[in-house]
């Protein structure tokens, strides 16, 4: 948080109430992967003291919920919502604002009971006042960017994803002399699993001194041999370079 500019708007009414630090993440995905965005929102606590408050409430319980349109109700955000109301709350803390809510009801909602209760609002860089009208300003700006970009998004995905470029699908080859096809695929012989053994014969032999000469590697031979490891020399002749 930006402390330089944000202490002063903190005052002793502010410091007597409680901090409540909301923690919200969209999916069960992002709790179970995302535990940077959990430990730096359970971080907003000691921020909290470091603006001299005393009691701090950490609600946790809308982790994995979605705050979009036609979601199941969050009853974190239904307590955040209570504990403002009866004047409990002197500054209500959250990563980034968009994790208390993605709907104008919502956030309107949340935003006049701050202000008449004289209630903060902060996130990870700074501390908002409703009773200055600059605040206000940044404030609705912010909110109504974190429902036009859920909006956006969700319109944008269906479209991108129906327009997606056809993926077509190549083999390059080189030639070898020493696959019986007379080729072999970028990288790895050409595309047959026999080939591709074969070449890795060659390999672990030419690194012994010895080049294949002659090859017995059907795939009932292969087979037979491979579960037979003294044997393996059998797939091939070789003879000394």
């Amino acid at each position: 948080m930006n402390q330089a500019d944000s202490a002063h708007k903190i005052n002793q009414g502010h410091l007597a109430r409680k901090v409540v630090v909301y923690l919200r993440q969209s999916s069960m995905a992002q709790v179970k992967h995302n535990q940077e965005s959990q430990r730096l929102q359970y971080a907003l606590s000691d921020a909290a003291r470091q603006y001299g408050f005393n009691h701090v409430e950490v609600i946790d319980c809308d982790l994995g919920m979605s705050a979009s349109p036609g979601a199941p109700v969050r009853t974190g955000f239904k307590q955040l919502l209570a504990s403002v109301a009866v004047g409990e709350v002197g500054i209500v803390l959250s990563r980034e604002l968009s994790r208390l809510s993605r709907t104008d009801k919502d956030w309107c909602h949340l935003i006049e009971l701050c202000q008449v209760c004289n209630t903060l609002i902060g996130d990870a860089e700074n501390i908002y006042d409703l009773n200055r009208l600059d605040d206000q300003l940044i404030l609705g700006i912010k909110g109504t960017l974190s429902v036009v970009e859920l909006q956006t998004f969700s319109d944008y995905c269906p479209i991108t994803s129906m327009n997606m470029p056809q993926i077509a699908h190549a083999n390059i080859e080189s030639p070898s002399p020493f696959t019986f096809n007379g080729a072999k695929g970028m990288g790895e012989s050409a595309g047959a699993p026999l080939d591709a053994i074969s070449g890795a014969i060659e390999d672990a032999v030419y690194s012994e001194g010895s080049i294949v000469t002659d090859s017995h590697h059907s795939p009932p031979a292969i087979y037979r041999m491979l579960g037979d490891g003294p044997n393996c020399d059998q797939l091939v002749s070789r003879k000394s370079r």
